[in-house]
């Protein structure tokens, strides 16, 4: 017989000859095709992080000396902006303070009905004022925090000034400044409220702002003309919604 000249080629080996659990079974491993998603379904973001209630305050200068530094009203500006980058359920008030301190709106949530209330009330400032009197704000802000704020809120605190404590009495001006930085510093932080300062002008009492800030786990800024002021509330904002977010709660221990 003679033999053909054409090979045939060569087959695959079969799976039981290659494949460990077929070889032990003596059957053919199926392999299971790879799982894909219907073309109609929409694959949507992961939630956001769970964010707290914000109780804000504004504390803002009406010195005299502001209306040198800052004659075309800019820290008004910037502080209409940040308001109005504010949405619900955040709580909002305002204190304008100089020689005396005025409590110009109080701690209400912030909605399209009281939004104008509150743009209107940060018409009080004129830059009028003959002091600054920084540890009154201060400690008026912190008590409208602790008698209206929610339990379950973040709390702040943000303040602009462009000087130093000055109540016209230089000896009174040491005493309160103690006062603010050791007393009201350690009020504010056991109720939780952070101070986020904002230094406008070298002229302004950094070493003070700095100093609420890192006692209350604040921030501080310094914005040295107008025009960075819009920028340094923006900051400022980004700060506190970070703040907002509650940290993720700690891992279970296996039992």
């Amino acid at each position: 017989q003679e033999m053909s000249s054409t090979l045939e080629a060569p087959q695959p080996p079969d799976a039981a000859d290659t494949d460990p659990a077929a070889s032990a079974t003596g059957e053919a491993a199926v392999t299971a095709p790879a799982e894909t998603m219907p073309a109609d379904v929409t694959v949507l973001p992961a939630a956001p992080a769970e964010v707290l209630a914000m109780d804000i305050v504004l504390v803002l200068d009406n010195s005299g000396s502001m209306k040198k530094n800052d004659p075309q009203f800019f820290a008004t500006r910037a502080v209409e902006e940040f308001i109005n980058n504010l949405q619900s359920p955040t709580h909002i008030a305002v204190i304008i303070f100089d020689q005396d301190v005025r409590l110009a709106f109080p701690l209400e949530e912030i909605n399209d009905i009281s939004r104008a209330d509150i743009l209107r009330s940060i018409e009080q400032i004129n830059y009028k004022g003959l002091y600054t009197n920084i540890p009154d704000a201060i400690e008026r802000a912190i008590y409208e925090l602790k008698n209206s704020g929610r339990t379950e809120s973040s709390k702040s605190i943000i303040f602009l000034t462009d000087g130093i404590v000055d109540t016209g009495n230089a000896a009174l001006d040491q005493e309160k400044t103690a006062w603010l930085k050791d007393t009201l510093a350690a009020d504010a932080a056991d109720e939780g409220i952070a101070v986020y300062g904002i230094a406008f002008t070298e002229q302004a009492d950094f070493q003070l702002i700095q100093s609420l800030a890192q006692k209350t786990d604040g921030e501080y800024f310094r914005a040295l003309t107008p025009e960075e002021l819009s920028t340094v509330y923006d900051k400022v904002q980004a700060q506190i919604a970070k703040a907002a977010i509650p940290p993720p709660p700690p891992p279970v221990a296996a039992p």
